[in-house]
């Protein structure tokens, strides 16, 4: 930095800026930087053209957000004289003159201070792709909140500019949309195998401030506010939704209201009631204080490293509560002895509580994942791993709630029992199909909820676990003391693809039904899902379970051969109505591997567009995902049809469309593998002809 005083440097002519404003020069700004779009003429531009000048705009933002922390690490540093990683304490210094000349408020300013020093020593390099326009400026803010516990200074945590490196490599190497909970869990992935701690350190963090807040507005209405764990909220909201959907179809209110009642309704211990006025009215409500019967579902997802140490961690505390049980039993019987050698002692008894037998749970077919399943029960879907590379584990739970914890849950779904299923390799029955149930192994997991006053168990209970973050479907990564904590809670049902022990490579799971080459097997369905997590289109947050596996090439039925088999890089997970928009509409949507073998999905608009779709899937959280094979659908003969049902002029048209989409697919591609413009760019536009302008002479017209 130049040892001349910042004062003496300001020019004259600069002095009074601020009070003779001109003109902006900004509207001035060149075509070249709106893809060419001149904003004075959009009438002679397409709607892609201006579609992409949008996104133009989206990185012209980023560039501006990346300047404004650029000026203000400059600011900072030329009023304090100190390096940024020293400034922090004096940066009120330069809050004050930001401040007054930008008419912003102290604490905006201080928030701005903060991210510049952010950006020039914790990311650096991270900041490039901020001002590439790879990310947004709430995005970036995204990945300042989730590193915040490592310390700029190497000398305090020498793993900060590794993490630094490692995000910039992934944003600048990765094609496509990043969703929020994508780019969160990328964030948390790469802290995690750097600095363990400063993953788990926020969860401890952020549960020491749970709490209920209540804020009124003097109208009349208030609001309230709940702070907790991530799937104590996921089970609190699915039971009200499921009180207030037990109103029938006539209630007049909305389904907020409805929610805002049973919200109330369960709160208080109050009757929810319909308000249909309807004396005949077919709703079932339950009594005060109950909550209807409902399971709720939280799906997690872990790799068989975490899973394996999380049942080591069970089998330690069962065995030390065993111990402890024992050892409390010792010491009453002796006390026994005491009292009745001393005679004449007033006796007394005493009652030793045995945890009581919990009953076998009872298998039951896989159904579809909007059918009702037995209250209670929680699913944990684990893939195996061979090897001791983390990456090639992957795992997926499922974490269930009762519907009510006061009323006796039937045997099979009893509060404390876990039901671990793992599949069969030679099962091909769809999980879709209730009829076909795959052969099961069942063991039993009671929760360790007891307390110990043993040092040796709290010095167990507070031991990290060793494994790899999870997944929590809807939520986000989750650390493996918060997976034991689930299990611990719920009950819990594990699955996995193949055997214990087994090697993915070694076994090739089934993608279709042999009876049905269109209809997805129960391997391949799980996988599916496990994949993507979530909806495939990067703005919806639908999960995957509760949607649904969408061919992305249509099947043919008549001629299976033509296209649209039933393959893992065929399928995606949708939500329901994004995935009759793609069937019932003119979106269209295509999936290929790449040269890196990433899985890359790309959306085209109805006026031709291709928009690319997420950067990453959890194949790259989970990268034990791409050593499972699945084997080719079996060649079956087209699906019977009842004659007269669609008739040929509907067979028709119906392929007709498969043909034309099947088509436009190809185009796509090939424009893509060309380089020529992968968001489609303005073409040539085609002047109309004009005709020369023959002057009236007044002479009659030739015909």
């Amino acid at each position: 930095m130049s040892t001349i005083p910042w004062s003496a440097r300001i020019r004259g002519d600069v002095r009074d800026a601020l009070l003779k404003q001109g003109p902006s020069p900004w509207p001035g700004l060149p075509p070249e930087f709106l893809f060419g779009v001149d904003p004075d003429r959009l009438d002679q531009h397409s709607i892609n053209e201006v579609l992409v000048a949008m996104t133009e705009l989206d990185r012209c933002r980023s560039y501006m957000a990346w300047l404004d922390s650029y000026f203000t690490a400059y600011v900072v540093r030329c009023l304090t004289d100190r390096p940024l990683d020293e400034s922090a304490e004096y940066a009120q210094i330069a809050a004050e003159h930001m401040s007054r000349t930008r008419n912003l408020a102290m604490v905006t300013t201080r928030r701005m201070l903060d991210e510049a020093i952010v950006m020039a020593t914790r990311l650096p390099k991270t900041g490039r792709a901020l001002r590439e326009g790879r990310i947004s400026h709430s995005q970036f803010r995204t990945l300042i909140d989730r590193t915040n516990l490592l310390d700029p200074g190497p000398a305090l945590h020498p793993n900060t500019a590794l993490v630094d490196a490692a995000i910039a490599e992934r944003l600048f190497s990765r094609q496509g949309q990043w969703p929020a909970t994508s780019l969160r869990d990328m964030v948390d992935k790469i802290v995690f195998q750097h600095a363990p701690d400063a993953v788990r350190e926020p969860r401890k963090r952020n549960l020491d401030k749970r709490g209920v807040f209540t804020h009124f507005e003097g109208d009349g209405t208030g609001e309230i506010t709940g702070t907790m764990s991530a799937e104590n909220i996921t089970i609190a909201e699915k039971t009200i939704a499921a009180l207030a959907d037990c109103a029938c179809r006539k209630d007049p209110r909305t389904r907020r209201q409805r929610q805002a009642d049973a919200m109330y309704s369960l709160l208080s211990g109050t009757q929810f009631a319909c308000e249909c006025g309807r004396e005949d009215c077919p709703s079932v409500i339950p009594e005060p204080g109950c909550i209807p019967d409902v399971q709720i579902v939280l799906h997690v997802i872990a790799d068989e490293t975490t899973a394996a140490a999380i049942e080591e961690r069970q089998r330690q505390q069962e065995q030390q509560e065993q111990e402890q049980r024992e050892q409390q039993a010792q010491e009453q019987r002796s006390s026994a002895a005491d009292r009745e050698s001393g005679g004449g002692a007033a006796e007394s008894v005493v009652q030793v509580r045995r945890p009581e037998p919990k009953p076998e749970p009872a298998l039951e077919p896989e159904s579809t994942a909007d059918a009702a399943t037995d209250a209670g029960v929680a699913q944990m879907s684990l893939l195996e791993e061979s090897g001791s590379d983390a990456e090639n584990g992957t795992a997926e739970t499922e974490l269930a709630r009762g519907p009510d914890t006061e009323r006796e849950p039937p045997a099979d779904t009893r509060a404390g029992v876990a039901r671990m299923s793992m599949p069969k390799e030679s099962a091909a029955a769809d999980d879709r199909c209730p009829d076909a149930a795959t052969d099961t192994d069942q063991s039993d997991t009671a929760p360790t909820g007891s307390e110990s006053s043993s040092a040796d168990t709290e010095s167990a209970a507070e031991t990290p676990i060793d494994g790899n973050l999870g997944y929590l479907v809807g939520q986000g990564a989750v650390i493996p003391e918060q997976i034991l904590d689930l299990i611990s809670r719920y009950p819990t049902t594990i699955r996995r693809l193949v055997p214990r022990g087994v090697s993915p490579e070694d076994v090739e799971l089934p993608s279709a039904l042999p009876s049905d080459p269109y209809r997805l097997s129960t391997a391949l369905d799980e996988f599916i899902r496990m994949r993507h997590g979530e909806c495939v289109i990067p703005a919806c947050r639908g999960s995957a379970f509760d949607g649904d596996c969408d061919h992305v090439h249509e099947y043919d039925h008549e001629h299976p051969d033509l296209g649209g088999q039933t393959t893992p890089d065929g399928l995606n997970a949708k939500c329901r109505g994004h995935h009759l928009q793609k069937t019932h509409s003119r979106w269209l949507d295509d999936q290929y591997r790449d040269e890196n073998g990433r899985l890359v999905t790309i959306f085209t608009t109805p006026e031709g567009l291709n928009i690319p779709g997420p950067a990453e899937t959890l194949e790259d959280f989970f990268g034990g995902l791409r050593r499972y094979r699945f084997a080719d659908p079996p060649a079956a003969p087209p699906t019977p049809r009842e004659p007269g049902v669609i008739s040929t002029s509907k067979r028709d048209r119906l392929a007709a469309k498969y043909e034309r989409r099947r088509r436009e697919r190809e185009r796509n591609r090939a424009r893509i593998a060309d380089g020529v413009d992968p968001l489609n760019p303005p073409r040539p536009r085609r002047r109309k002809k004009r005709y020369p302008v023959v002057p009236d002479d007044g002479a009659p017209p030739p015909f």
